[in-house]
């Protein structure tokens, strides 16, 4: 048998976290608040956002740059991200099953600012302001995170079920990994979790 056609349900959870990546990506106010700026204008912006290794050609020399990220589809791990900026980190864990399809599934949210970088700008804490956010570049991003998430066009689009904050868990509270990043998470439970196929199809290229 052919394992790539192996029906396989922990897909999903990898699945989940690269669809996260681009609906992070496509919400203006995240991507204001985590990547203000392209740093390596070689890439293009999505290449900046999801980073990983990617060659260069100049002058016939190849060269592979590996870039962080600012949406990493795993936990903070020390070392990938060494330099000024503000990240997302996430994981999926899945609590039990219910039959085949549905799933309880929960999410873990993380949003990290480097010391230097969790203050706005005077110019960004207005347009934020102004659009309802409050606190810091980390408070202000996990506001725009759980936004996006509870609306229910995104949860109809990507067919995700009743996404409600962890009721075990301390659902929103503070990360500091280490004395260089400042941070937040944010918990979530998906009682009825299904990535309808027609959405499943789109992502499994």
């Amino acid at each position: 048998m052919d394992v790539m056609k192996v029906p396989d349900s922990l897909v999903e959870l990898g699945l989940f976290k690269e669809m996260l990546q681009g609906l992070f990506f496509e919400t203006e106010d995240i991507r204001k608040l985590v990547m203000p700026t392209t740093l390596n204008p070689t890439f293009t912006d999505w290449e900046n956002w999801i980073g990983g290794p990617y060659s260069t050609n100049t002058y016939g020399e190849v060269e592979i740059v590996r870039l962080p990220g600012h949406c990493l589809d795993v936990p903070f791990i020390e070392g990938i991200v060494t330099d000024t900026r503000t990240f997302i980190a996430m994981e999926t864990c899945l609590n039990y099953t219910r039959g085949d399809r549905l799933k309880n599934l929960s999410i873990q949210i993380f949003v990290y600012s480097h010391r230097e970088a969790f203050r706005l700008s005077v110019e960004e804490r207005k347009y934020f302001k102004e659009r309802g956010y409050a606190g810091n570049r980390c408070d202000m991003a996990a506001m725009a995170i759980n936004r996006t998430l509870l609306q229910k066009n995104v949860r109809d689009k990507f067919g995700i079920g009743n996404l409600i904050f962890d009721e075990v868990a301390r659902p929103v509270s503070t990360n500091i990994p280490n004395f260089d990043y400042y941070g937040r998470s944010l918990f979530y439970n998906i009682n009825d979790f299904f990535i309808t196929p027609h959405v499943k199809g789109a992502y499994m290229l």
